[in-house]
């Protein structure tokens, strides 16, 4: 869990910018009273549900992804095999340094490839893994959060006997604030994808 601390300024933040987001987007709809009506917050009530559900298993999906992620660069770093080499090696190392007349048996070269790949596997779960995961979960957990909330807002409003515009404008709000980064993202994801999709084209291209 250490590696998450460096982390949490990047969690907070993107945690904060949608909150903020959802706030704007509350503001704006209740400001220009742009909230949907209750025919029509009836409506989208039920692909709500399913949608909370995708997005909690797409969740839980990154999560055990990240946690085998996790035990594969915790077996890396705590080979049984390797950590008894290296404490056996620096045992030689102390005993050759006390002129006891004890071999090194090549200790250096051996010991050094073992320090580089632990420093590697350590890099590669710091700067790639553990960032990534750490701000794919916190969307997925912001996205899910508001979900909830324009749920219960629509729950509260059918339990209400009159109209609640306040109740619309969050329900309408913060399904806006979900939608519109979702789609935005999705629209990026297909530039990319066809954007890849011809640069392998180009690449196997007969010559």
């Amino acid at each position: 869990m250490s590696l998450l601390v460096p982390q949490r300024p990047r969690i907070a933040l993107r945690s904060l910018v949608w909150t903020v987001l959802a706030v704007l987007a509350v503001a704006l709809v209740h400001g220009f009273r742009v909230a949907l009506d209750e025919h029509y917050i009836r409506v989208l009530v039920a692909p709500k549900i399913p949608l909370f559900g995708i997005v909690a298993a797409l969740g839980t999906f990154q999560y055990r992804v990240w946690r085998d992620l996790v035990s594969w660069a915790d077996a890396q770093l705590y080979n049984p095999q390797g950590m008894a080499f290296e404490r056996a090696a620096e045992q030689r190392r102390i005993a050759a340094e006390a002129n006891v007349g004890v071999a090194r048996f090549g200790d250096d070269l051996e010991l050094a490839k073992w320090r580089a790949h632990k420093e590697a596997v350590k890099k590669y779960m710091r700067d790639g893994i553990v960032p990534n995961n750490a701000i794919v979960l916190t969307n997925v957990l912001c996205v899910a959060t508001l979900l909830l909330v324009s749920c219960a807002m629509d729950v509260a409003l059918f339990m209400s006997r009159h109209d609640v515009p306040i109740l619309r404008a969050i329900s309408t709000g913060t399904l806006v604030a979900v939608a519109v980064p979702l789609v935005a993202t999705m629209g990026r994801y297909f530039l990319s994808l066809r954007q890849e999709f011809q640069t392998q084209e180009k690449q196997y291209q007969p010559e």
